[in-house]
């Protein structure tokens, strides 16, 4: 699980904020294009915590349904949601004159509560689990919910996301040698390298050439056309490894410390070759530039 409900208060306390699992409801189905017919509120709420409409268009026009949301925030004890919890469903729909009924759980819900609503509803019974719920904002990216709701599941989650930067005027991909293929795509990380290759003489490194490619047949079809050329390979890395910040650091400073020690020598194909890498794969490693910076660097030229 990425988002950690336990960062909504709980709401059987009375500390002023036990509303919140309700309001974060609301606020996500208007995010979800529902309109709310009825908000939360600390009275009599006739078994319901909000009424939302949903507008559906089909070949004959529009519809409006109206939902029931019944919201159980049972994340705290980790329990399930239960007919106990939740029950007298049907009779609830039609005292706020509903046509459906959807729950709202940041648990998961019972068996005996999923049978009830899927035999007494069918279609018109809905539930909204903490997975379900999970799935619906990272696809949807809501991240303003997010940060209202789960600042520090959003802290994390940004930490771990597959992002490209906007470091360049306008997105770079890093072709493959061989095949063309951008190996900064994210469903082939750890599936492409990056080598140099050269020559040892009085145990100093020419570097001759650095190519990146894809594991396998293109890294094996390079490797075999450069040794045609008498060159052997010297060294090489997972790109994978080398957009983690640190190991990118760290790979940059034996770089620097390699030439400042005159050990390894770089041909200007190859230091160019070099140069191009990292700019490009930069673009994973290095947070985004703000409006503020990019005008500051017009200013630096």
């Amino acid at each position: 699980m990425i988002l950690d409900f336990k960062e909504i208060p709980e709401a059987h306390i009375a500390t002023g904020k036990q509303d919140t699992f309700e309001m974060f409801a609301r606020d996500f189905f208007e995010e979800l294009g529902f309109r709310i017919i009825e908000g939360p509120d600390r009275g009599a709420d006739g078994g319901r915590d909000l009424i939302i409409e949903e507008e559906r268009e089909g070949v004959l026009g529009k519809t409006n349904i109206r939902w029931l949301v019944s919201c159980k925030h049972k994340a705290y004890s980790g329990n399930s949601v239960t007919d106990k919890d939740d029950f007298n469903i049907k009779d609830r729909m039609e005292s706020n004159q509903v046509e459906g009924f959807i729950g709202f759980y940041s648990t998961l819900p019972s068996s005996g509560l999923q049978k009830i609503i899927r035999n007494s509803l069918g279609e018109k019974g809905r539930i909204f689990d903490r997975e379900n719920i999970e799935k619906i904002i990272i696809e949807k990216n809501m991240k303003s919910l997010m940060k209202r709701y789960f600042p520090n599941s959003l802290k994390k989650y940004e930490a771990e996301e597959y992002k490209i930067s906007n470091i360049l005027d306008k997105y770079t991909p890093l072709r493959c040698k061989n095949c063309g293929k951008d190996l900064l795509e994210k469903d082939i990380q750890g599936l492409n390298i990056i080598v140099f290759q050269g020559k040892y003489i009085k145990g100093i490194k020419y570097i001759e050439n650095i190519y990146w490619s894809c594991k396998g047949n293109c890294d094996h079809t390079s490797r075999q056309y450069y040794e045609e050329k008498g060159l052997m390979d010297i060294g090489w890395e997972d790109i994978q490894d080398l957009v983690i910040p640190r190991k990118f650091i760290m790979w940059i400073c034996a770089i620097l410390n390699g030439i400042k020690r005159g050990n390894v020598k770089y041909s200007d194909e190859a230091f160019e070759n070099l140069k191009e890498f990292i700019i490009i794969i930069s673009q994973l490693i290095v947070k985004d530039t703000t409006e503020k910076e990019k005008e500051k660097i017009k200013l630096l030229g």
